[in-house]
């Protein structure tokens, strides 16, 4: 039925298409849908709209609702750029209110995060190169503030899937070190165990190698609580003489995660820990030494939209609750800013499902129109559409699009961010051959079966719509053929 319902429309717009443009951009669209063969019951909206007026081009089951999987990133990225600027930046700090005048030594020291994307090794040395200029050599005693969220780990809808250990599924904590995961790097060997380095290095984190080697490979890995210690277990077999490859899981106790690393790396500066304490503590009220290192908005939103980084999408939405709700941040004062903005671009609250700020599980709900109409929005804003723009994937050059669309000519006029669950596949963006001519679009599917070649053929679908929306605005109707 729905086949021969594309049919009669082909050719009922046929008769028209040569003289209206957007007749034939709706024909040679049933044609890629027919031609595709989806199976029954999947789910397709689609929408064009321009950016400038805000009127639609086009649009398949526009108003119906879908999931948006990571294309759940933009609305969060939106919201941020909005109400914060690119230029906000959050800073994690080592502070006391020891003086140093007598001693070299803290007696308590505090660290005090704000949610730093991406805090690191290279950073904490920085921290702590600056403590020992002022002249630390030791700390009695160190321990981690984290009241700038409060103390809710796991972003809404994270635990649908309990056993879900990978490290897209991360915790959020107001201090993270390595976006509370750790890398188990695995080099093969010609014989014997294989040899495994883990990083960051934490004693919290044990790593259990019973691994072999093997012609073929056959991997198992565990993880849990085991005598105070998150131990990850390997067993199986690795190929022989393969190529160094990395399994990353999420870390569950982001402050007993990053407490042994900052030790470490103030001792690699010359400033000793005598004791780690897991127990939250205060931010003294008058504070005597201050070290710390910041991160940016911009620095962070390529995270989010190029490389559909969870945890970071997480860590900007509970920011954004702290910074325009005020302390402490939560996804509830996140989500509400998120509303405050979408209602502001003409989304009415209740007309659609916003419920964390990665689209991670079952956690958004809206149609095609409405995420154009959002994107156009955004798109005329020129205080944050730059940046907006430059954190979304290059079709064919780079983030989740790097691969897709290489040999088209439409790759140069596509921004767009991609998204994947088990049976959803979405890319929503921007289209323009320059900035008088720019379009927002969206194409959602859903109820894809959760296999590669359900998800290929959905993404294939995608790319010859985008590869047709880019023939449109260059003038022809019918897509270059990739060699």
């Amino acid at each position: 039925m729905m086949r021969l319902t594309l049919l009669l429309t082909i050719v009922t717009a046929s008769a028209a298409a040569d003289k209206n443009p957007r007749a034939q951009l709706q024909t040679k669209f049933a044609e890629i849908l027919s031609e595709t063969k989806f199976p029954a019951g999947v789910r397709i909206s689609v929408s064009v709209r321009d950016v400038k007026t805000g009127k639609s081009i086009f649009e398949h089951q526009g108003d119906q609702k879908q999931s948006l999987a990571s294309n759940t990133k933009i609305l969060t990225l939106a919201a941020a750029l909005h109400h914060l600027t690119p230029a906000f930046s959050s800073s994690t700090a080592i502070v006391s209110d020891s003086d140093l005048k007598d001693s070299s030594t803290l007696k308590t020291a505090v660290v005090f995060g704000k949610g730093t994307a991406n805090l690191n090794s290279e950073k904490l040395a920085s921290i702590a190169r600056n403590l020992r200029a002022q002249g630390v050599r030791e700390i009695s005693k160190l321990c981690v503030d984290q009241s700038y969220f409060d103390d809710k780990i796991w972003p809404p809808r994270y635990m649908d899937q309990p056993k879900e250990l990978a490290s897209f599924k991360a915790p959020v904590a107001a201090t993270s070190i390595y976006n509370n995961a750790v890398s188990v790097w695995i080099t093969p060997r010609k014989s014997g165990s294989p040899t495994v380095t883990v990083h960051p290095k934490s004693s919290f984190v044990k790593v259990e190698n019973n691994l072999t080697s093997a012609r073929r490979a056959k991997l198992r890995v565990t993880t849990k609580m085991a005598s105070g210690k998150w131990t990850i277990t390997l067993n199986g077999k690795v190929k022989k003489a393969g190529k160094p490859f990395r399994v990353r899981r999420l870390v569950p106790s982001p402050i007993s995660f990053a407490l042994p690393v900052i030790k470490d790396a103030l001792k690699q500066n010359g400033i000793k820990v005598r004791r780690l304490d897991t127990t939250p503590c205060q931010v003294p009220k008058e504070i005597k030494t201050r070290a710390a290192v910041g991160s940016t908005i911009r620095n962070q939103i390529g995270w989010i939209g190029k490389n559909s980084s969870n945890f970071h999408a997480e860590l900007l939405l509970k920011t954004l609750g702290a910074e325009v709700k005020g302390l402490p941040g939560t996804w509830a004062k996140g989500t509400d800013v998120v509303h405050e903005y979408l209602l502001g671009a003409g989304i009415a609250k209740g007309s659609y499902r916003y419920e964390n700020g990665s689209g991670l599980f079952d956690s958004s709900s809206f149609s095609a129109n409405q995420m154009t109409t959002i994107l156009a929005h955004a798109g005329r804003d020129y205080r944050i559409a730059p940046d907006l723009m430059a954190a979304l994937s290059h079709g064919g050059i780079d983030g989740t699009l790097r691969s897709r669309l290489a040999k088209s000519p439409s790759k140069a006029l596509i921004r767009a961010k991609t998204g994947t669950l088990a049976n959803v596949s979405t890319v929503s963006g921007y289209l323009g051959t320059d900035s008088t001519n720019l379009w927002a679009f969206s194409i959602l599917t859903e109820k894809i079966e959760d296999k590669w070649r359900a998800r290929h053929q959905a993404r294939k679908f995608q790319d010859k719509v985008m590869e047709l929306l880019g023939a449109s605005q260059s003038g022809s109707v019918t897509p270059t053929q990739a060699p």
